[in-house]
């Protein structure tokens, strides 16, 4: 799953911690935060890109996520993936 924190409390709760849902979902979620971090829990720790691109313009998200999934496509590694499609 891949959301913004807005999207994050509506599915959780509105006082919901970012980093304790990541650990929980491991794997299973993405997040982009309002200050264009995305961050994400790889079994071992969470892990936080930021993002050259203001995640907050419109179509500025799908365009993100359409990025991962080529890029995730292609390398098989969400780490580098997500790093390539937060680049300019």
């Amino acid at each position: 799953i891949i959301c913004d924190t807005k999207q994050l409390k509506e599915i959780f709760e509105q006082n919901v911690m970012v980093d304790e849902v990541l650990k929980k979902y491991g794997n299973k979620l993405i997040v982009m935060e309002d200050n264009n971090q995305i961050k994400y829990f790889d079994g071992n720790s969470i892990i936080s890109i930021n993002s050259q691109i203001e995640l907050q313009e419109v179509g500025a998200k799908d365009i993100f996520i359409g990025k991962l999934v080529k890029n995730y496509l292609e390398k098989e590694n969400i780490t580098e993936a997500i790093k390539e499609s937060v680049i300019m």
